[in-house]
């Protein structure tokens, strides 16, 4: 009798335990996900793979896990499902000005074809485009902008935003074109990256309605422009040494930084006058952020206390006021206040 009472005593410890150990690391998992350093905190524990905001606190972004887009308000705990991808891996995600659609770029799993889509976050379908498309992007009036490849011709086209009524506007010929970026919708100037190898690109500059067509002199490797600005942003390569420079709609400089950052550190303030990037402090291995003027190309480091936090920041996004800078870093959203 009483080595069965022993034996009970000794099973509620172990339970006890087991019970206080669970609670120890549910709440120890809880709080890595909670962060609160003054000017930077986390908002989110959801893992945004990539994503946009139509105002301070709704989110729509992709959880790259599942391939499925969300919306989320920061201040609730549950997202809402709104379409899921499970044909195709998304490689690229180009959100339209209010955020309810997004052209994407795709990966039929089938296959691994590239494909281009646009999601409805409203209607929650999604469309394919045509298979010519070898790029896409959103003009300021949410219509879609693409370029397409048939044989050796290359050719910008408009179409609505659900992919209807597709119409060439400009025939490249055989003016090669990988990437289109739309500069300015109202006089219908753009520019084409040409990918000539992994560190070389060419950038040149186009009139649909003058026909003009020019290269701009430098040797780049990438470039990003953004549909609420006239400027472009590019990496230009200049005596053995990398500079970001801003160019605007006609490739002429505007300015430039000595900053070393990728691409996908990089946003755009909402009036196009400044952008946030993002580089790797190789000390502390941890992410610095700078503000830089386009006007000027000055920077400014952005202070903020981070302690013993290893930030790499990906999917910089300014708030609609550009108050905030929202970034991912493993699996967390987090808010950092502009200075």
């Amino acid at each position: 009798m009483k080595d069965k009472r022993m034996i009970i005593i000794i099973a509620g410890i172990i339970l006890l335990g087991v019970i206080i150990f669970l609670i120890a690391w549910f709440s120890t998992r809880s709080n890595k996900n909670k962060i609160d350093m003054g000017d930077l905190k986390t908002v989110s524990k959801y893992g945004m793979a990539n994503f946009n905001t139509i105002d301070n606190k709704t989110f729509y972004y992709l959880d790259a896990s599942n391939l499925t887009f969300y919306s989320t308000n920061i201040e609730q705990t549950d997202p809402q499902e709104l379409i899921q991808n499970d044909v195709y891996n998304i490689d690229d995600i180009k959100w339209s000005p209010d955020s309810t659609m997004a052209i994407l770029k795709a990966r039929n799993n089938i296959d691994s074809s590239a494909v281009y889509l646009i999601n409805n976050f409203i209607t929650k379908k999604a469309k394919v485009l045509d298979s010519s498309i070898i790029d896409a992007n959103w003009d300021s009036n949410q219509n879609i902008v693409y370029l397409s490849r048939i044989k050796d011709e290359y050719k910008i086209g408009q179409s609505n935003n659900d992919g209807t009524g597709p119409k060439i506007i400009y025939n490249l010929g055989q003016n090669r074109c990988d990437t289109i970026m739309l500069s300015n919708i109202a006089t219908s100037s753009f520019v084409c990256l040409s990918i000539q190898s992994d560190i070389a690109a060419n950038l040149k500059y186009v009139n649909i309605q003058t026909g003009e067509i020019k290269q701009i002199d430098g040797d780049f490797t990438t470039a990003e422009a953004n549909y609420q600005n006239t400027n472009i942003v590019a990496l230009k390569n200049e005596n053995n040494k990398s500079f970001w420079v801003v160019l605007d709609n006609t490739g002429k400089e505007i300015s430039r930084s000595d900053i070393n950052i990728d691409a996908i550190k990089i946003t755009w303030s909402h009036d196009g006058k400044f952008l946030v990037v993002a580089q790797k402090d190789t000390k502390t291995e941890t992410d610095i952020f700078y503000k830089i003027d386009v006007a000027t190309g000055k920077k400014s480091k952005i202070k903020f206390s981070s302690g013993n936090l290893k930030i790499d920041s990906q999917n910089l996004l300014l708030s609609v006021d550009d108050k905030l800078l929202y970034f991912t870093s493993d699996d967390l959203l987090y808010s950092l206040k502009m200075k």
